[in-house]
This record gives C-alpha cells, sequence and structure tokens, in this order.
C-alpha cells in the first residue's frame, strides 16, 4: 500500500514535470516566431 502510493506520487511528479517541459517549449518557440515576425526580414 504504501509503495503503490509513493509509485503513485512519483508518477504524478513526472507528469508535471513532463507538462511543465512542453508547455515552456511551446512558449520558447511562440516568442522566437514573434520576435521573427517583428523584425524586417
Amino acid at each position: 500500500m504504501v509503495s503503490s502510493y509513493k509509485n503513485e506520487i512519483g508518477r504524478i511528479i513526472i507528469m508535471a514535470k513532463r507538462i511543465k517541459m512542453v508547455k515552456a517549449t511551446k512558449a520558447r518557440d511562440f516568442t522566437e516566431r514573434r520576435d521573427r515576425m517583428q523584425r524586417p526580414g
């Protein structure tokens, strides 16, 4: 019971980290794209 509880927490932490990484990557792509559009040619 205790070990499965720890596994569950670990899985949630891993998922949260993955989501955070994906969001950070998307935000960086969006910022780069916006900078490229603002910069003339």
